[in-house]
């Protein structure tokens, strides 16, 4: 009972505040190694370069080219590769399936140093951040998008992002 309760406080405690918005933390990990801010959220419209528009169906976190994108989740690695861009060409993307079925998306990656098959650890290294975004987001930051059968849901509900020194 005490560790449930322990337990409760811990994850009402875990709400990370930034300029950009709320992140509920709920029992998951965080894509890099600091706290950044959120530049496009979960169900965003955003405008493609041909005028069209489209629901964004992940979280853009800010990061700086280069820095590591570290798995949210353990589990093993079901596709490293390029795939379509949402303004056209291709990106490189990291997909993480859980244990529970999970599957968690990372993009756009200039490397990605694991395989198809690997497992990973939460906070292994999957790659490191692009030069630029795409379309939802032109600077540098990392997609993070999660699926559950065939519906993407919010990934913020599960991210906690790491504490922020006082």
């Amino acid at each position: 009972m005490l560790q449930a309760i322990r337990r409760a406080m811990l994850i009402g405690m875990l709400v990370w505040i930034s300029g950009a918005g709320v992140v509920a933390a709920f029992g998951a990990g965080w894509p890099l190694e600091e706290p950044s801010t959120t530049l496009c959220a979960y169900a965003e419209e955003y405008v493609r370069s041909d005028g069209s528009t489209a629901v964004h169906t992940g979280v853009d976190i800010a990061a700086d080219e280069g820095q590591a994108i570290l798995a949210i989740e353990a589990g093993t690695v079901t596709f490293a590769g390029r795939v379509p861009g949402s303004d056209g060409g291709t990106v490189l993307a990291v997909t993480v399936e859980t244990a529970t079925g999970d599957r968690w998306s990372y993009l756009p990656l200039a490397e990605a140093p694991v395989a198809t098959g690997d497992a990973v650890e939460v906070g292994a290294r999957l790659g490191s951040a692009a030069a630029s975004g795409d379309a939802s987001c032109p600077s540098s930051h990392v997609h993070v998008g999660l699926r559950r059968g065939d519906r993407y849901i919010d990934p913020t509900q599960l991210l906690v992002a790491p504490a922020v020194a006082p």
